[in-house]
């Protein structure tokens, strides 16, 4: 279990953001641990609305292959509340989660449908995620979970939750955007990382 906290103040605003997280599917060649993608061409872009792939020795995560496959799926998280969020990625094979840059499960490695959890405090708004993930031959799955502040089971990550695209905006809340949000993208530029 990893337990990380944020190191920026999440964006509270998002003009044209959309639903579902932006996915980019590579072809591997007999993976065993999660590629450099970005020093690979991506053979399909899409978006997906959420992240709920149980196991199959089928079509893996909607890339239109069954093996040696990798994915990036990438957008925004949306915090309802401030405090310890547990995250969680089941999959087979190898998988991470980064949440505003920082790694929070670390699901690496080839194995069968696993489950990795780690816990990062997050406070309302939107916080950009990322997860990579690689299949290499048999079942193919990747689950995304996690247990809001204030409960303990987790559950998937409702579409609801998860977007992509958009402008940054508006970063103190205050309904606009002014000398305040230059202010907080300042003061988050020279804070403490370790807070």
């Amino acid at each position: 279990t990893i337990d990380v906290k944020p190191v920026l103040s999440p964006f509270t605003g998002l003009a044209n953001n959309e639903p579902g997280l932006n996915s980019r599917f590579y072809a591997l060649t007999s993976p065993t641990t999660l590629p450099d993608f970005a020093s690979l061409t991506p053979y399909q872009y899409g978006t997906v609305s959420l992240l709920a792939y149980g196991g199959t020795t089928g079509i893996c995560v909607g890339s239109g292959r069954a093996d040696s496959v990798g994915a990036v799926f990438e957008g925004w998280i949306q915090a309802a509340t401030e405090g310890n969020y547990t995250m969680s990625v089941t999959s087979d094979a190898g998988s991470q989660l980064f949440i505003d840059g920082l790694l929070v499960v670390d699901n690496n490695g080839l194995h069968t449908y696993t489950e990795k959890t780690g816990t990062i405090y997050l406070k309302p708004g939107f916080h950009s995620i990322r997860i990579p993930f690689f299949e290499s031959t048999g079942t193919c799955g990747l689950t995304l979970k996690w247990a809001v502040p204030g409960t303990t089971t987790r559950i998937t990550v409702p579409a609801s939750a998860l977007s992509h695209g958009g402008q940054l905006h508006d970063l103190d809340g205050s309904g606009g955007v002014d000398l305040g949000d230059l202010a907080v993208l300042m003061l988050d530029f020279g804070s403490d990382c370790s807070l």
